[in-house]
């Protein structure tokens, strides 16, 4: 069998264990209001403290009988984050069934930590990323309500985007999480159902999308 320092054998394995304790509090709210019969605005934030705590361990056993640890993540606090993420949206009402609108809302996913590897060097943290999402729409239900049309453009800016990745050092390969730049998403969605007959109907969707990274920070 191997003894700790030696390289890694098609005999062995790894075992990856980890604990991640995230806490969040918010305060949130929404208000909305009628400018007029057709038109609606509405605004809601919400304020966030995002903390967490995390550990992991990495051991390696061999079929031949030995065991050892080849990394750890020790028991750490991560960096405590708030921050504020806003939504608006104003919509028009053409008739009872056929409205238009457009939003703006944020959002974010909470970073992290890694677990540590004997074999291959990576960022041991990964940071929240946010985003920035830009919507307009039209809805609608048409001929007596048999038929549904929905149109949907989309813009998103993600800032600091997570993502998996896989880097390899002299003979293994880990995984790991890293924030690799900024990114763009944007596309069109389109849905339609129409109700044929009694108990019938028909329905599909159609998506056309982009996403492209807009800059690379790995």
């Amino acid at each position: 069998g191997n003894d700790k320092g030696l390289l890694p054998t098609c005999s062995d394995f790894f075992v990856v264990t980890g604990e991640r304790d995230r806490k969040q509090h918010a305060i949130f709210g929404e208000l909305s209001f009628d400018v007029t019969d057709d038109i609606q605005i509405a605004y809601g934030f919400r304020y966030y403290k995002l903390a967490a705590e995390a550990f992991g361990d990495v051991v390696e056993f061999n079929l031949l009988g030995s065991v050892f640890p080849v990394g750890n993540t020790p028991k750490e606090d991560l960096p405590d984050e708030d921050g504020i993420i806003h939504k608006a949206s104003v919509s028009y009402d053409f008739t009872d069934n056929v409205m238009a609108y457009s939003l703006f809302s944020q959002g974010y996913r909470q970073g992290g930590q890694n677990n540590e590897s004997a074999f291959v060097d990576f960022p041991l943290t990964f940071k929240t990323d946010t985003t920035d999402n830009f919507e307009v729409g039209f809805k609608s239900l048409l001929f007596d309500d048999r038929v549904q049309f929905n149109l949907t453009g989309y813009w998103i800016n993600i800032k600091g985007i997570q993502t998996a990745l896989t880097k390899c050092g002299a003979v293994v390969c880990a995984g790991y999480i890293d924030n690799v730049g900024d990114a763009r998403s944007r596309g069109i969605e389109l849905e339609t159902a129409i109700a044929v007959g009694q108990g019938w109907y028909f329905s599909g969707a159609l998506n056309y999308g982009e996403y492209r990274l807009t800059e690379d920070s790995v």
